[in-house]
């Protein structure tokens, strides 16, 4: 990915974050709904339709009808572009049309949805379970559609490898960012929520120790992903310097740089997150929560392997390289 196209990555990775704590700080969050980011767009698209069909007989119809639409778009989508070329992980997506109209008509009517699932859940699970799961789908296809474009693109089309590597890999950065400031953020809000309900007697000064604990610990929770941020810059500053010329010193030394950054991804999550549960067991007398777990992230480990194995590889294929320049 060339530069410019990581300075609108970057943009586009702030302004999605800004977007998610203004949603999840105002309105969405005021409704008790954890999973908001998660449940983000099916249940607004399902209120405004339940909107439009409480305005009256034409908009009853109308509703109906954009329901219907919407629950058809993904067979509409493969009927127009993917008719020639239907694949297996296409099969996905039917399936995904078909659960769109239960899963929307629940969003819809909340209160269908709830009745299966336990009560003892709270009111906004399974809102939650119902989008967890249709953004699970979506993604498994197009984790498919990815692999079955790479697995039959040809040597000579290796330039459109190095592309869908870079889609994949900004894409794991929308995620890393949802995940830390949709669902984790959401989550965090709820916590302080709970703590407020729990010592009503108790005033703000009183907490705010506690609370300053609860978002100390979402930042040190989250920093495993937030500094998987970095590999994956790596990785695409990586992508384009094999792009040019994987035998190239740069690209030797960008593999290098990635594996370590991998690495003290690694040990600093760890040491950080020591650190705070240190703190957090020295103040626990002061705190009316705590939240004692550390999170391992598996990922900066596999990738800093992963970049030690490439790098020597590269190194062993550029020396073989050059002998057999040397010979010639």
């Amino acid at each position: 990915m060339k530069r410019q196209y990581r300075r609108w990555l970057y943009l586009g990775l702030v302004l999605e974050a800004a977007a998610l704590i203004l949603l999840l700080s105002t309105g969405l969050a005021a409704a008790g709904f954890a999973g908001t980011a998660v449940s983000f767009p099916w249940y607004p698209i399902g209120q405004g339709l339940r909107a439009l069909s409480l305005s009256g007989s034409v908009g009853n119809v109308l509703a109906w009808l954009l329901f219907v639409l919407f629950c058809l778009l993904p067979i509409g989508y493969l009927a127009v572009f993917r008719r020639r070329r239907f694949s297996a992980a296409d099969g996905l997506l039917v399936l995904f049309s078909v659960l769109l109209f239960p899963a929307m008509y629940g969003m819809v009517n909340p209160g269908l949805l709830r009745q299966f699932f336990p009560a003892l859940l709270g009111a906004e699970i399974p809102v939650w379970m119902t989008g967890y799961l249709l953004w699970c789908i979506l993604l498994s296809y197009g984790i498919m559609r990815v692999l079955y474009a790479v697995r039959n693109l040809s040597r000579a089309e290796s330039a459109k490898i190095f592309r869908w590597l870079s889609g994949a890999l900004a894409l794991l950065d929308v995620l890393f960012i949802g995940s830390v400031f949709g669902n984790s953020y959401a989550l965090l809000l709820e916590e302080m929520r709970q703590v407020r309900a729990a010592n009503t007697a108790l005033t703000e000064e009183e907490l705010w120790l506690t609370m300053l604990f609860l978002v100390l610990g979402w930042g040190v929770h989250s920093l495993p992903t937030l500094l998987d941020l970095r590999i994956v810059h790596a990785l695409l500053r990586l992508l384009e310097e094999v792009r040019r010329d994987r035998y190239a010193s740069q690209a030797i030394e960008s593999c290098a740089r990635t594996g370590r950054i991998a690495a003290a991804t690694a040990v600093w999550s760890v040491v950080i997150q020591v650190a705070f549960l240190l703190m957090e067991l020295a103040a626990a007398r002061f705190l009316y929560r705590i939240n004692f777990r550390m999170q391992f992230s598996v990922l900066p480990i596999i990738f800093a392997l992963g970049a030690l194995l490439l790098s020597r590889w590269m190194t062993e294929s550029r020396e073989i390289r050059e002998e057999n320049e040397g010979f010639i």
